[in-house]
C-alpha cells in the first residue's frame, strides 16, 4: 500500500486489500510492463463522506484502465471486487437508473472491462451487492432489494457467465435486513448482514449469519448492538476459520468467529480512532486474531 501526501491522504490499494471490504472511489487496472493489477484509488477527507465519494476520479495516468468513471456523477452505488482463478476481475455494483438502482457487473480480461451486464433490475431497487467466487469459479452475488421491506438475496452463475439463476431469499421471511457481505469458506457460502427488527435504521439492531446448505440458506443472529452508525457487518473465510467484523460503537470494532464445533464464540472488541484506522489497519489486522488457535 503506498501513500500519497496532498491536501488529503489517498490510498493505492491492490487486491490484497480485504476484498470483502467496500470499494471505494476510483476503481481499475494499472498496467506495468505486461503484468495488469487490479486497484482501488481511495482518497480520504476531512468531509461527511472520508472517502470523497464512491467511484470518484482520482487519477488520469495512461497506465490505468479506469471503470465506470461517470458513476460517481451518476450517484452509483459502492462496488464489490472479486477475482476468478482464471484471473479475470469482475466488478458488481447499484447503477443509478430512472427507475432507481439496478444491480450491474463489469469483467475485465485481456480485452478490456466488459459491457455492463445487468443481473438485476426489477421495478424494486437493487443496492449493496457483494461478490464471492468458489474456487472453480462459480460466482456468487448477494444484495438488498428494497421495495415495501428490505431483504437480503443471492443469485449465481458459472465462471463464463452465462446465466444467472433466479433469485433466492437469504434473509428470513418478515425479516427487514440489508447490507450484505460474502464469502466462500472452502464448502459452503457464508452471508453476514444486517437486521432491524424495530423498523430500518432504529436501534438496537441484529448481525445475522447465514450459509447456504443443500440449496437454502440457513439464517441465525450472532450479535445486537445498539450502534446508530453503519454497522457494515463482514463474513470472513479462510480454510479453517469463518469470522465476522461490524462496527459497534463510534470508536469500536466488534467481532466473533465459529469455533470448531460450529458454535459462535463470545463477542470480542478492538478499538480504532478514525475511519481510514478502521478501514485500512484495524479490520484487516482481526485476521491474525481470528485465525489463531
Amino acid at each position: 500500500m503506498n501513500r500519497i501526501r496532498g491536501g488529503a491522504l489517498a490510498f493505492v490499494c491492490c487486491l490484497a486489500w480485504s476484498a470483502a471490504a467496500p470499494v471505494r472511489a476510483e476503481v481499475g487496472i494499472a498496467t506495468s510492463g505486461s503484468v495488469q493489477v487490479p486497484y482501488v484509488l481511495a482518497q480520504i477527507t476531512d468531509d461527511s463522506d472520508p472517502w470523497g465519494g464512491a467511484w470518484k476520479r482520482l487519477s488520469f495516468e495512461l497506465n490505468r484502465i479506469v471503470l465506470n468513471p461517470e458513476g460517481f456523477l451518476n450517484g452509483d452505488g459502492t462496488p464489490s471486487l472479486e477475482v476468478l482463478p482464471d484471473g479475470r476481475v469482475l466488478v458488481a455494483w447499484a447503477r443509478h437508473v430512472a427507475q432507481g438502482y439496478d444491480v450491474v457487473l463489469s469483467v475485465h480480461t485481456t480485452a478490456g472491462w466488459s459491457s455492463v451486464q445487468v443481473i438485476a433490475d426489477s421495478t424494486e431497487d437493487e443496492v449493496d451487492p457483494a461478490l464471492a467466487v468458489q474456487p472453480d469459479g462459480t460466482v456468487h452475488v448477494v444484495y438488498t432489494v428494497v421495495g415495501q421491506e428490505s431483504r437480503v438475496v443471492h443469485r449465481q452463475a458459472p465462471s463464463d457467465l452465462s446465466a444467472w439463476s433466479a433469485e433466492g431469499q437469504v434473509s428470513l421471511p418478515g425479516e427487514l435486513a440489508r447490507r450484505p457481505s460474502a464469502a466462500w469458506d472452502g464448502a459452503a457460502l457464508r452471508v453476514a448482514y444486517e437486521v432491524d427488527p424495530f423498523g430500518l435504521g432504529q436501534t438496537p439492531r441484529s448481525i445475522a449469519a447465514a450459509s447456504l446448505d443443500t440449496g437454502t440458506f440457513e439464517s441465525e443472529i450472532v450479535a445486537v448492538s445498539t450502534f446508530a452508525g453503519e454497522l457494515a457487518p463482514r463474513v470472513h473465510c479462510t480454510a479453517a476459520r469463518v469470522w465476522i467484523d461490524w462496527a459497534d460503537a463510534d470508536h469500536e470494532v466488534a467481532w466473533t468467529r465459529l469455533d470448531p464445533q460450529g458454535a459462535w464464540e463470545p463477542l470480542r472488541y478492538a478499538p480504532y480512532e478514525t475511519p481510514e484506522h478502521q478501514e485500512f489497519q484495524v479490520r484487516p489486522g482481526l485476521r491474525q486474531a481470528a485465525t489463531a488457535p
